[in-house]
């Protein structure tokens, strides 16, 4: 769905409209929460059920519970994060789109290294990765959005 966004904004940017931009990437999030959250809620009542798909040994099913947690918890994140970069790309500025990508992956990049690298942390915590991630491409999407002038870009 967060594709979709991209090609909804170029048309509703080409139809001169920018301003519905804003209720149709809310109405995707949405859309997104209304599956993505009973999902998230299924496996994260029955981690077992869900890590038994991958293997039968229980020592390693009790030692994934809580990255399996830490990393559904990453999708609450990753949603309205993904949809709005793929609005920043519909805007047709894939420079600031590649920008906002690298700016973003540094981001994660440093934070990986310092949490498996320097902390040693538990393999639960370092999925927090994912959440630094999510978190940095929404809030620098966000920003794009909210202080360029991508309105009046001609698609």
């Amino acid at each position: 769905m967060s594709n979709a966004v991209s090609s909804y904004t170029a048309q509703n940017l080409g139809a001169g409209q920018p301003e519905l931009v804003a209720g149709t990437t809310r109405r995707i999030v949405g859309m997104c929460y209304l599956i993505v959250i009973p999902l998230l809620a299924l496996f994260a009542a029955f981690p077992e059920l869900i890590l038994r798909v991958y293997t039968d040994e229980q020592s390693l099913i009790d030692g994934s519970v809580a990255s399996l947690r830490v990393m559904l918890s990453s999708y609450l994140i990753s949603v309205p994060a993904f949809i709005r970069f793929n609005v920043v790309s519909g805007t047709g500025n894939t420079r600031s789109a590649l920008l906002l990508e690298l700016a973003t992956l540094s981001v994660y990049v440093a934070y990986t290294v310092w949490i498996v690298l320097f902390r040693h942390s538990d393999v639960a915590l370092c999925w927090t990765t994912e959440h630094v991630y999510a978190l940095v491409l929404l809030l620098l999407a966000s920003l794009y959005l909210k202080k360029a002038h991508w309105q009046n870009r001609k698609i």
